[in-house]
């Protein structure tokens, strides 16, 4: 009987909490936790399957992860949270093979994600490289048109537009990196440029310097292609200027390239610009002759030669006083261009050798010592020996025909130049002065 009254307590104090189904609530710090993560996850829309139940601060996740960097993120979150005492991950992945393949599943999630992140701006930044590759080419075409106008020079010209197209794609590489978000590198770019600059201008000093020296000389007109320059001690026609450098070709044939950057530099003597250019020559004659008789004697041989110019005069000058000569400088102009100067002065010195020996005018051999090892024998000559005197000589020059035969006096510079414009240029190039 005592049995059956216990057991009847029992079970009336046990009716009221089964019987009705109370149970005991959640705390409200619970709610807030559970609701708070719960909206994270939904504004992700990455976790459908996921399912989040709070319960004294432990956080339990149940369903499935779509891949191994999404679980991180969401347990940084929950870990953050407060209130969360613990996390207890009952969830799966979402795709076999998980262990095995999911550090390549991972490194693929982040290629997408960042492709997707990054679609709008790279899409932006190659429509904004179009744009400026287009106004590059239009910029280019323009200052080649408007500089065609203003210079002959075809390498002015292409520096120039060059420059302008550089320039312009430049940037557009670098707002075009602004805009796809990679501020960094377009910074790091341009630093990166600054220094392969300095590097590449040490490293290509000689090119740049025949480069812009090339420039100069095209733009400074100091010659042109054909005319004879001697530079420095160099002497021969001008065949080409080339980036790199002159090419000239000497009397001999022979091609010479001289860099630009010492041409820029050198002393410039151009042989063709004035065609007037000045000769000389010596003569010596002796102390007993007049020297003003001499002078109208050369004077008037070289009046005679019709391409020597009466202006400027010749002019005849004592020079130095030699050991057995008075030494006369003889100067006189002609066109170099048209003549010869070679051809001209060896007329003028044989037309006056014969007019001083026609006047009787001496020109003493140099003073010279012979001492002789043995002794001399003295020989009496016989009566019938004539002795040459002065007017012998007179007579041999005037009974010497007049040569009469036509002496080819033009200048040979002319066949030169054929040859120079038929010759193949050594420096291969744009010639700067066509």
């Amino acid at each position: 009987m005592f049995k059956i009254k216990t057991l009847l307590l029992i079970i009336l104090f046990q009716f009221p909490l089964s019987g009705f189904g109370t149970s005991v609530p959640k705390s409200k710090a619970d709610e807030s936790i559970e609701t708070r993560i719960t909206k994270i996850i939904k504004a992700s829309n990455w976790f459908p399957k996921i399912k989040i139940r709070v319960d004294e601060g432990l956080v339990f996740i149940e369903g499935e992860y779509p891949s191994v960097q999404k679980k991180k993120w969401i347990q940084e979150i929950i870990e953050k949270t407060d209130g969360v005492v613990a996390v207890i991950d009952n969830a799966e992945f979402s795709f076999k093979g998980a262990n095995t393949l999911s550090p390549a599943s991972q490194e693929i999630d982040n290629i997408v994600l960042k492709a997707q992140k990054i679609s709008p701006y790279l899409l932006s930044s190659l429509i904004l490289l179009l744009v400026f590759l287009f106004l590059s080419f239009l910029a280019r075409k323009l200052a080649r048109y408007l500089l065609s106008k203003k210079t002959s020079n075809s390498l002015i010209t292409q520096a120039i537009s060059n420059i302008c197209f550089i320039i312009i794609m430049f940037m557009g590489v670098y707002l075009a990196l602004k805009a796809s978000n990679l501020s960094g590198l377009a910074y790091s770019i341009l630093g990166g440029t600054g220094a392969l600059g300095l590097g590449l201008g040490l490293a290509l000093k000689p090119t740049f310097e025949n480069y812009i020296s090339g420039l100069l000389i095209s733009i400074r007109d100091v010659f042109r292609k054909g005319e004879i320059v001697q530079i420095n001690d160099i002497e021969g026609i001008v065949q080409a200027v080339t980036t790199r450098g002159t090419t000239l070709m000497d009397y001999e044939g022979n091609n010479l390239i001289l860099p630009n950057h010492e041409v820029a530099k050198a002393t410039i003597k151009n042989l063709t610009r004035n065609p007037n250019m000045r000769a000389n020559f010596t003569v010596g004659i002796g102390y007993d002759d007049s020297i003003n008789n001499v002078r109208d004697i050369i004077i008037e041989q070289l009046l005679s030669i019709p391409q020597v110019l009466k202006s400027p005069a010749p002019l005849i000058a004592a020079d130095a006083l030699g050991a057995s000569t008075v030494n006369l400088k003889v100067y006189f102009w002609l066109n170099a261009v048209d003549y010869s100067i070679t051809k001209i002065r060896s007329q003028a010195i044989q037309k006056t050798k014969d007019a001083l020996l026609m006047a009787n005018i001496s020109m003493p051999d140099d003073a010279r010592e012979v001492v002789f090892a043995s002794p001399l024998e003295l020989v009496k000559s016989d009566n019938n020996t004539k002795i040459s005197s002065p007017n012998d000589n007179r007579e041999k020059l005037e009974s010497r025909e007049p040569d009469n035969s036509s002496v080819d006096i033009k200048n040979e510079i002319e066949e030169v130049r054929k040859q120079a414009d038929q010759a193949s240029l050594s420096d291969s190039g744009e010639n700067l002065l066509d």
